[in-house]
């Protein structure tokens, strides 16, 4: 927050346990890694949102999986940057 004070996603990977969590007015997006048994995300960067999917193998190739969470990139309805504004969709933990 000291060196971008309106930043509202944090983007990390590699920390084995993929996950999105809100805290605050921050979101904050962990990819994971591709090792078994956590898994890992992809996160799609594309206006007009974020979107986070699971990771899945099989048969030797990596394909998209469920969408996990999806925030809207601009906030809605008064430039809050409240989480509640973000437009979260969070799937239930598989």
């Amino acid at each position: 927050r000291q060196f971008r004070p309106g930043v509202r996603f944090v983007l990390i990977g590699h920390t084995h346990r993929p996950g999105v969590w809100i805290r605050s007015d921050l979101v904050v997006i962990n990819t994971g890694s591709f090792r078994p048994p956590f898994g890992c995300y992809a996160v799609d960067v594309s206006a007009p949102q974020i979107v986070v999917r699971q990771v899945r193998y099989s048969g030797g190739s990596f394909t998209l999986g469920r969408v996990v969470a999806a925030f809207a990139l601009a906030p809605t309805g008064g430039g809050s940057t409240d989480p509640s504004g973000l437009l979260p969709v969070l799937a239930p933990a598989p």
